[in-house]
């Protein structure tokens, strides 16, 4: 697998997420999954997913 690609909206930052969710956690994977859990953009896209519910 590739490096990750920054994600540069709020619906690049949740089909990566989506898709770390299906994957099995090897050292790769944990490596962008930790990525993805200390991106800037995740507590504003977790603001939206709780007004969007």
């Amino acid at each position: 697998m590739g490096e990750l690609p920054p994600a540069t909206s709020l619906n690049d930052l949740l089909s990566q997420l989506m898709s770390i969710s299906e994957q099995s956690l090897d050292d790769h994977t944990q490596q962008r999954k930790q990525q993805l859990q200390n991106h800037r953009m995740k507590n504003a896209l977790f603001e939206v997913l709780c007004e969007i519910k």
